[in-house]
């Protein structure tokens, strides 16, 4: 049985929100993939690995007790707030993920700003192909150019390739294998952020064996889409043309290409459009995907949904896993796929994505209050960004009316709003309550270095 690990990723399909939840499923070959388990299932799962590892967590708890102890007596609210960038870090499992830094190189003609449009960048700089719109909505996304799935597979499966990662987990590095499709001639690649998450190291595999170590040029974890390029020299890569997904209808043939298993690259298979709109819950977030019944497992994350134009359509990430339930699958629509790659590509993160410059501490336990000898437990202020009065060691109560449990309730409350925006904020300060408005600014990543 592969084993399901949970990161943190709350996902719910429409009509099972009571029945399902979801993650990041890790097959035996380390190959990547979002899924749809249901609640049921995993946690008899769980009783069953608690009582194998009981003694051992007796063990880890004796000795985690014996270290608390110890530090306890040194450890201060104004201490912990001063550490602003090792509680931003703070890992309650105690390893420490390490994040690749994304390099941009953008090098602009003479005479051409940095303000030049998303198409002059494809202009001068990059070739990135885009069908134009379907005009005949009595058509299907291929129009007349309706081929067969061995003509599909004859004139792309060379443009997805395999991609494996290394993961350095404290002294321990995981590998994962996933898919990827190639988009341009520069060597940029379109994949999922699951698939290179906190890689340490990614390479690409192309279908001619030949192998390529990937920089990663972007990634958003919000839209599940990262960027990664590889440099193949001389070589005439194969390259994806990007279709329009708004022109897709319920009953198009499409064709998955990818490397389920992390072992069977070019797997090829066929089914229909069963939807061309589902909201998926992602922590708190909403995507808009493609259904399919074609058929896709753990390590097609990240490869290509092609319409019988052999045209890109959709971006495969996600499927239900239930023994119960067969041919319901997902992939990203190639039109939000393409404006969150061009940007991306350009900038290295998607632009306009709202950002409350909060750094936060999660103290809703009583252990973590302990700690950090919190009085109360709740969501404190680490540092505030865009509102210097909201204090660090302030309390948050309540955000736009909406009292405050979690962490993730304030980035839903954020992520529904634009740059610009207005949040309004209750704190609780010295046995006192101040409310303060904060204008939401726009996220960049830190990690995003331009050369």
């Amino acid at each position: 049985m592969n084993e399901f690990e949970n990161q943190g990723i709350n996902r719910e399909i429409d009509g099972y929100e009571n029945e399902y939840t979801g993650g990041v499923q890790i097959g035996e070959n380390g190959e990547y993939s979002y899924v749809c388990i249901p609640k049921k299932q995993i946690e008899n799962e769980k009783k069953v690995k608690a009582a194998k590892n009981k003694v051992r967590v007796f063990t880890v708890i004796a000795v985690l007790a014996t270290a608390l102890s110890l530090c306890l007596a040194g450890v201060s609210l104004a201490f912990a707030m001063s550490l602003k960038d090792s509680l931003a870090n703070d890992d309650q499992d105690g390893l420490y993920l390490e994040n690749v830094q994304g390099t941009v190189s953008i090098d602009f003609n003479e005479g051409e700003s940095e303000s030049a449009s998303k198409d002059d960048l494809l202009n001068s700089e990059i070739s990135i192909e885009k069908a134009p719109q379907n005009t005949d909505s009595g058509l299907t996304s291929a129009g007349e150019a309706y081929g067969s799935v061995t003509d599909v597979f004859r004139e792309v499966s060379d443009s997805v390739v395999e991609i494996s990662t290394k993961v350095q987990m404290g002294y321990h590095v995981n590998t994962g294998e996933g898919s990827g499709v190639i988009i341009s001639d520069e060597g940029y690649i379109i994949t999922n952020h699951h698939v290179i998450e906190d890689a340490s190291a990614i390479t690409v595999r192309l279908t001619d064996s030949s192998q390529y170590e990937a920089t990663l040029v972007g990634t958003s974890e919000r839209d599940d889409i990262a960027i990664i390029k590889i440099d193949a020299g001389e070589k005439q890569l194969c390259v994806a043309k990007i279709g329009n997904s708004k022109d897709l209808v319920v009953g198009e043939q499409v064709v998955a290409i990818g490397n389920p298993l992390g072992a069977l690259a070019g797997t090829t298979t066929t089914g229909i459009i069963s939807a061309t709109e589902r909201n998926i819950n992602i922590s708190g977030s909403y995507m808009n995907l493609l259904q399919t019944d074609a058929a896709i497992n753990p390590g097609n994350s990240g490869g290509g949904l092609f319409n019988m134009a052999g045209e890109l359509i959709g971006v495969v990430n996600a499927k239900i896993a239930d023994e119960d339930v067969e041919g319901i699958g997902f992939a990203i629509p190639s039109d939000h796929a393409y404006e969150v790659m061009l940007d991306l590509i350009k900038y290295g993160y998607v632009k306009g994505i709202s950002d409350n410059g909060l750094t936060l501490l999660d103290a809703t336990s009583k252990a973590v209050a302990y700690r950090y000898n919190l009085k109360y437990t709740g969501i404190y202020v680490i540092e505030s960004k865009y509102n210097e009065d909201i204090k660090n060691g302030d309390r948050i109560i309540s955000v736009d009316g909406v009292e405050i449990t979690s962490i993730e309730d304030i980035d839903a409350i954020t992520s529904k709003k634009s740059v610009g925006d207005e949040l309004e904020i209750v704190v609780a300060r010295d046995k006192e309550q101040f409310t303060y408005t904060l204008i939401l600014g726009e996220y960049v990543p830190d990690d995003i270095i331009f050369e």
